[in-house]
Formats: C-alpha cells, structure tokens, sequence
C-alpha cells in the first residue's frame, strides 16, 4: 500500500517537475517573442501600411453611410466609390479645364497626397521630377485640345519611392459634345 501511495506522489511530484519546466522555459520564450511582435506592430511598414488602408477604408465607409443617410448620395458619388474600390488601378477626375476634382484611394497612396492636396494643380506634386515638365505639357496638350491623354508618369511619394503607371484619360462630353471632365485611370507598370 505505501509503495502505491510513494509511487503514486513520486508520479504527481514528477508531473508537476515538468509542468513547471515547461512553464519556465515558455515564459522565458515570451519576451522575445513579444518584442519581435512589439517591433513588427510598431515599426513594420507593412503593418503600417495595413493599419492605414484600413483605417482609409473604415473612413471611406462611414462617410458612404453618412451620405446615405443624408440622402447625399447621388450619380457621382456612388461611381468614385465604386472606383475607390479598385484595389489595382488608380483613378482621378478633372473639370473640363483639366483641374483635378477628386482622386482615388490607390492614388492617394501612390503619391501619399490626400484629395484636398490633389485638387485644382496640386496632383503635379505627385509627379518626379524627371518627367514633371513632359507631363505637364502633353496633359496640357490633350486639354486644350480635349482629347484623350496616354503616357507613362512616373509618380513619386514623399518618401522618394517612384512608381511608373500606364496613364490614360479621356474627356467626357455631355448630350451637346461639351468637354464637361476628363476621367483618368492609372494603372501599374510591373517592374
């Protein structure tokens, strides 16, 4: 009977040897597994990057809702909501002097300027430098003589990444042929 009983203790006791072994050894895990965590939450771009889009999209959603509700939404808004949910290309729309109007969520991301910074002339500062002044005169062009704009632009973000992006965009023109806004849409050059 006792040598059940020490069997029986010496089992318990060794279980309980190995338990706490183990918790040691996975608390000893636990910091740095969390500073790597910490590092990846804090500083990595891509959880940045995640954190923003998502954060973009909730902004985007609610004032969609907002609208709704408001009875706001109408034509034009759900059409740049639905080309705010084209996750390859980037869009934009001018008036019929070529003034952008409103640029889309990809687009903002590329060149990390936000629509009240891209309005009127303010899309140039997404342009690099290296072929700003091509750009400006071939968009010109196609302006005054409302037709449509094709080109490759290289646009550049405040961190100096460039992104190269097939560009084409053509004038609107209402029931009288009037140019009334010129739409636009980017799209990736893979490198």
């Amino acid at each position: 009977m006792f040598q059940k009983f020490f069997n029986t203790w010496e089992g318990i006791a060794m279980a309980i040897t190995t338990a706490i072994g183990a918790t040691i050894g996975l608390v000893r895990a636990i910091p740095p597994a969390f500073a790597v965590a910490k590092r990846l939450i804090d500083g990595g771009a891509f959880f940045l990057e995640i954190r923003d889009t998502i954060r973009d999209l909730r902004k985007d959603l609610n004032e969609g809702f907002r609208r709704v509700a408001d009875g706001q939404l109408n034509e034009v808004n759900i059409r740049r909501f639905r080309l705010d949910a084209d996750e390859r290309n980037a869009h934009f729309e001018t008036d019929a002097r070529g003034k952008f109007e409103w640029v889309s969520r990809v687009w903002r991301n590329v060149t990390g300027l936000d629509n009240s910074q891209a309005r009127g002339s303010g899309w140039e500062n997404g342009l690099a430098p290296e072929n700003e002044e091509a750009v400006l005169k071939a968009w010109q062009q196609a302006v005054d003589h409302q037709r449509q704009f094709e080109m490759v632009v290289i646009y550049i973000d405040r961190e100096d990444r460039r992104t190269p992006m097939k560009v084409l965009a053509a004038p609107m023109r209402d029931s009288l042929g009037n140019v009334v806004q010129f739409h636009g849409i980017c799209t990736p050059i893979p490198s």
